[in-house]
């Protein structure tokens, strides 16, 4: 997971106030954490 990317999804969302802004950014969030959990078990493989 890139820490900065991950941070800027994270804090763009809690400033949002509009929903869709919101649901974008967590979208792009819970995609990071994937990436990251497909790269450990890539590793672990």
């Amino acid at each position: 997971m890139n820490p900065d990317r991950a941070e800027e999804y994270f804090c763009r969302g809690c400033q949002g106030e509009n929903p869709e802004d919101i649901e974008f950014y967590d979208e792009q969030l819970q995609a990071e954490k994937v990436e990251a959990l497909n790269i450990r078990l890539e590793v672990k493989n």
